[in-house]
């Protein structure tokens, strides 16, 4: 690893952004696969404070069986048959055209 680089690998490192292998070592010449390189994405859209909707495309309960959860971003509900629970939605409840005048979607907290 050139000198050059060594700072800024370690800046990486230390805000958890990538990590080493179980050996302590970190490859830059390895290539990434896709599941690593979303997850390094992931981590820095929430180190710049970007925020993640939640968007539900299949019918169901969502949300945990008690507490409760906050949503960081939007909720989207893109599907019929969409019951939520326990979710603190700080941002926008929003319901697709998807839904239709449907009245299968309900909302409540335990």
């Amino acid at each position: 690893m050139p000198a050059w680089s060594k700072g800024l690998i370690g800046g990486v490192l230390d805000k958890g952004l990538m990590s080493t292998d179980s050996k302590k070592h970190f490859q830059p010449n390895k290539p990434a696969t896709r599941a690593e390189v979303m997850v390094v994405l992931d981590r820095v859209a929430k180190m710049l404070g970007f925020e993640q909707a939640l968007t539900i495309r299949k019918a169901g309960t969502y949300g945990p069986d008690s507490g409760v959860e906050e949503v960081k971003g939007d909720i989207k509900v893109q599907v019929e048959g969409v019951m939520l629970r326990n979710y603190a939605v700080p941002n926008q409840l929003k319901l697709t055209d998807a839904i239709g005048n449907s009245s299968s979607l309900s909302c409540y907290s335990a």
